[in-house]
Order: C-alpha cells, then sequence, then structure tokens
C-alpha cells in the first residue's frame, strides 16, 4: 500500500496537538538515535521530518553544532516545533517534502538526521544519494527506518500494510549509495485494551494502520474478531513495531 505526500502531510498535520502522547514508540527510538551521537561536534545539523520537535529538543540538548536546519513537510507540525525551541538559538526551518529539499550541495551538513520518517519516501535510494551529496567530507548520516515486520499483526488481519522494505532491500539499498555503514534492527512490541483503542492510538500519533478507504461495519468487525483470536494475550492485544537504526558515512 501506497500512501500519497498529501495524505501523509494531512493525517500529520491533524495529529499534531495528540501526537507526543501517542507516538511512545518513535520517541524512545529518536532517543536511541542520539546516544550514537552524544559528545560529537558538529558545525551544521540538518533534521529530517521533525515533527512536533521530540528528537529537535534532545539534539538541542545533547549535541553541540553551530547551526541547526529543521525540517517537515507540515507546517503545522513544524509550528508546534517553533513554539517548543523557541528558546534555543541557532535554529532555521524548512517546510517542505524532504524527497524535494531546495537545499544546494553549497550548503552542506555535517550530520543529517532523521528518526521514524524514512519509510515514508517514494523513492529512498535516490532520496539518499541526494542526501549524501549534502553531507561533508566524512559527514554523517543517521536514521531510523520502521521496516517489514512493522504492524504484522494489522498486516495479518486485514491485508494492508504499507510497502516497508524489507532488511534485504536496505542493505541492498545502502550498500548501492554508501561504502560505510552500520545497521541495527530493533523491535518493540505494545499492548492494547483492544483493536478501537489501538487504532485510535495510531491515529493520534499520525499514522492509521488500516486504508483511507471506509470499511463497512461487517469488514471492521471481521478484522476485529480476527485480531482477537490471533493475538489476545494476558496483557492485552499485541501490536509488533520493527526498526532499523542506521548510520552512513561519506
Amino acid at each position: 500500500m501506497n500512501i500519497s505526500k498529501d495524505s501523509i502531510k494531512q493525517r500529520f498535520s491533524k495529529a499534531c496537538a495528540s501526537y507526543e502522547n501517542s507516538a511512545n514508540v518513535q520517541a524512545i527510538m529518536g532517543q536511541e538515535l542520539i546516544y550514537s551521537l552524544e559528545d560529537l561536534y558538529f558545525t551544521n545539523i540538518l533534521e529530517i521530518g521533525a515533527g512536533t520537535g521530540l528528537l529537535s529538543e534532545n539534539i538541542c540538548n545533547s549535541l553541540c553544532y553551530s547551526k541547526f536546519v529543521i525540517n517537515d513537510i507540515s507546517d503545522e507540525m513544524l509550528a508546534c516545533c517553533k513554539e517548543r525551541l523557541k528558546e534555543y538559538p541557532n535554529l532555521e526551518y524548512l517546510n517542505c517534502d524532504a524527497e524535494h529539499l531546495p537545499i544546494t550541495e553549497k550548503e552542506q551538513f555535517d550530520l543529517i538526521i532523521s528518526n521514524a520518517c524514512f519509510q515514508w519516501f517514494d523513492n529512498l535510494k535516490q532520496s539518499l544519494e541526494a542526501l549524501k551529496d549534502l553531507l561533508t567530507v566524512d559527514g554523517v548520516l543517521a536514521f531510523s527506518i520502521f521496516t517489514e515486520g512493522n504492524f504484522e499483526e494489522i498486516k495479518k488481519c486485514s491485508g494492508i500494510s504499507l510497502d516497508y522494505l524489507s532488511s534485504v532491500k536496505l542493505r541492498e539499498i545502502l550498500k548501492q549509495v554508501f561504502t560505510c555503514y552500520t545497521l541495527k534492527s530493533r523491535t518493540f512490541v505494545l499492548y492494547f485494551e483492544d483493536v478501537k483503542i489501538l487504532l485510535k492510538t495510531l491515529k493520534k500519533a499520525g499514522v492509521t494502520g488500516l486504508s483511507g478507504q471506509v470499511w463497512s461495519k461487517g469488514r471492521m468487525q471481521q478484522f476485529i474478531d480476527n485480531y482477537e483470536k490471533n493475538y489476545r494475550t494476558s496483557k492485552g492485544l499485541r501490536l509488533t513495531y520493527k526498526c532499523y537504526y542506521v548510520m552512513a558515512y561519506k
């Protein structure tokens, strides 16, 4: 299942107020991404897909830098980010689709970082090549990305899923673009009281586990029944998040 950039922008814009209370896994991913970069100094940093600024604030508090450019496709999300970071110096904001950045190779960065965003890209290989061109010599591209196996329970019960990359395909793309990189897998499992709460939580985080189509009551009930039958545990209904952390070097 592919989702248009307009739909992505609309979903995250609507979820601006509720995102931080629902994107618990994304928050952990951002923290873990930062851990691998702490105590390093960067002259220029570019963040892709900042959202409400959870990772951005971690960067401001944890990393040393001279200039920090913050990007998001949603103007509502970027407005939240600006408000959150209004006391921090040396920040610039860029409201656009990150696959079409209005940045020339003359403006280079020694760190480009992104958390839980690249799975939305239409052409990851092409985007990584473009971002590599924006890196200084010895610059670092650090990102996390949801991959195959993410929301596997929803896929098995509905037949619907974002076209997540497999680990094999991700490695293949990275190998084509970078000569030096590291790749680390991470799995999170959350539990929910029922399916409706599960889906509502995803929606509040700007994600819909199901397609944007209108579902009939019968189809939804069948999905709920299948989920209850196959993934009810003593802790609640299981939902799996699967991601990779990537550190790529120019």
